[in-house]
């Protein structure tokens, strides 16, 4: 199944998850399960972590096999259109637990380097519920309950190998951590909430909102204001306007969950006329955005555009400092 094209009904569904963006470098033994499982088109692995109160979770600990490992039991199972269904029948084949996925709970995305090669990578991670006994555990070796905080020693043990496939699960241990810890929440903003977003924008050094022609989400941490983004609709587009993440969350992946979130409430039917609706006008198919750092934006899928191509309306706010960026598929879809 192409994991990437259900995302944004994923985190509809299960929250919107820290997104967060990691480079490794594998070495030959670990290129080569990567390329055996691109070759399958499969360039993704699952992470479940089934909750028991907050004293403890299961970990299916995969640190010996290859990325993509799926056990022969498995396999076998028949294909799954929807991913959260597979991904629970998967695990069930695997451990004998019925689990219940509940939050997607962080999304790494890994650029994988073998000397002058490279290829993206994608985690996802998702804590579950399980209301019953394990019925029979077909993997002992692979189920792990663990406290939290034994989960910074198995990030230090991993770290601290030669191999680049361990390191790196070491970093999403540590990143999976984190997300355990600092629960996220994302919300359309309030007026309560505009003088923290002039100061995040100020601070960040963009322009001031128009908070009566745009709308804002904003992200929490825990309870405290962590960041936020903008949409403002034009006559000819929409533009997506005055990211900017509190310092002390930055490199968390909260600028990149923003970023999904309000583009969600724009690609997604339901969300969109809702969207609509609240800002009491019809919206434009085109989604655009003005940067000086575009780099942060195309994984998120927006693609540089050329000066001339720009909407009318945003055509002052470009110059040789900022790159006019547009999404490609069309909005309304």
């Amino acid at each position: 199944m192409n994991v990437r094209t259900q995302l944004p009904i994923l985190r509809d569904r299960f929250g919107q998850p820290y997104h967060i963006w990691m480079s490794q470098e594998f070495d030959e033994k670990g290129w080569r399960p990567v390329q055996a499982c691109l070759s399958r088109r499969l360039a993704h692995d699952v992470t479940i972590l089934v909750r028991e109160g907050k004293e403890r979770v299961a970990l299916l600990s995969r640190h010996t096999h290859p990325p993509g490992h799926l056990s022969q039991a498995a396999q076998a199972l028949p294909h799954q259109a929807d991913f959260a269904t597979g991904v629970e029948a998967e695990i069930r084949a695997e451990t004998g637990l019925q689990v219940k996925l509940e939050k997607f709970l962080a999304q790494v995305t890994l650029d994988i380097r073998h000397g002058e090669d490279l290829t993206p990578w994608d985690s996802y991670v998702f804590t579950a519920s399980c209301h019953e006994s394990p019925t029979k555990i077909v993997q002992t070796k692979e189920l792990m309950w663990v406290a939290p905080t034994q989960m910074e020693m198995i990030a230090e043990k991993l770290m601290a190998s030669d191999q680049g496939g361990l390191v790196y699960r070491g970093r999403l241990t540590n990143s999976i951590r984190w997300a355990l810890e600092h629960d996220l929440h994302l919300r359309e903003a309030t007026p309560k909430d505009y003088p923290l977003i002039e100061v995040t924008l100020r601070r960040s050094r963009l322009e001031p909102p128009d908070f009566e022609k745009s709308v804002w989400w904003v992200a929490e941490i825990e309870g405290f204001f962590a960041g936020n983004v903008g949409l403002t609709p034009h006559q000819d587009c929409l533009e997506l306007t005055g990211l900017s993440v509190d310092p002390i969350f930055r490199g968390r992946g909260v600028g990149n969950a923003l970023v999904e979130f309000a583009m969600s409430r724009v690609i997604l039917p339901d969300k969109r006329r809702q969207l609509s609706e609240r800002m009491g006008r019809p919206l434009q198919d085109q989604l655009w955005l003005i940067t000086d750092l575009p780099g942060y934006f195309m994984p998120a899928g927006f693609v540089l555009s050329k000066n001339q191509d720009v909407p009318a309306s945003l055509r002052p706010k470009t110059s040789e400092l900022k790159a006019p960026m547009r999404f490609p598929r069309p909005t309304a879809a």
